[in-house]
């Protein structure tokens, strides 16, 4: 994977049983139906890479990966920057990638210039590709396959960071700030999961392209 050029561009109500189905990194909770499939979930390969080129986004292509035991990546990247700069490369598909630049440009962005005047400057992020089962066991989680992201904090321009752990509730402005972005990750992701979701997500908000739908704000 080193040594690779770095590319610039950035139906019916399910029953309750299925809710243990629910692909996300936290625990169970009741499920909406999922809804048809986004943009991005649809692209892959080739297509998919010249829709991040088109975009602008600065990405590295990785090797496609399976291992045994399910987890791995169709169309991997490591993501630099979208609208905003990664605080460190991170590894996940590139569908991932072009649903996370959608978000950025129509909630984050927009939400950041509502309430502090500037634009978020820098996503630090907690995660992305893990090979690991959901919290509490079950299924793979949505990051084995490289679709989800773990989001613990913006940086304004200025500096400013606004952190979910700290700033979720009782921070003013920062925490309609993260509240208001959270709610309108659930118009680009299946799954977000936030600290009013559960304890393990006291610290960050998830997104993923996973098939069911639950917007835990």
């Amino acid at each position: 994977m080193t040594g690779m050029p770095r590319i610039k561009g950035l139906r019916a109500v399910a029953s309750l049983a299925l809710a243990a189905l629910l692909a996300a990194c936290g625990s169970d909770r009741t499920v909406t139906p999922p809804g048809p499939p986004s943009a991005e979930v649809l692209l892959s390969g080739p297509a998919c890479v010249s829709a991040l080129l088109d975009r602008g986004i600065a990405f590295n292509r990785l090797e496609d990966f399976r291992n045994g035991n399910g987890c791995g990546i169709d169309t991997a990247i490591s993501l630099i920057e979208s609208t905003a700069a990664m605080n460190s490369p991170v590894m996940m598909g590139c569908q991932t990638a072009l649903a996370l630049n959608s978000f950025e440009r129509e909630v984050v962005q927009p939400m950041a210039m509502r309430y502090f005047g500037q634009h978020v400057a820098r996503i630090h992020h907690m995660g992305a590709y893990a090979c690991r089962n959901r919290s509490g066991g079950g299924r793979l989680s949505e990051h084995a396959r490289g679709l989800a992201v773990d989001i613990g904090a913006f940086e304004l321009l200025d500096g400013t960071i606004v952190n979910v752990k700290r700033d979720w509730r009782g921070a003013g402005a920062k925490s309609d700030f993260l509240q208001d972005v959270a709610r309108g990750a659930c118009r680009t992701f299946s799954v977000v999961l936030t600290p009013n979701h559960d304890r393990d997500h006291h610290d960050h908000i998830h997104v993923d392209l996973g098939p069911w739908r639950l917007c835990g704000v």
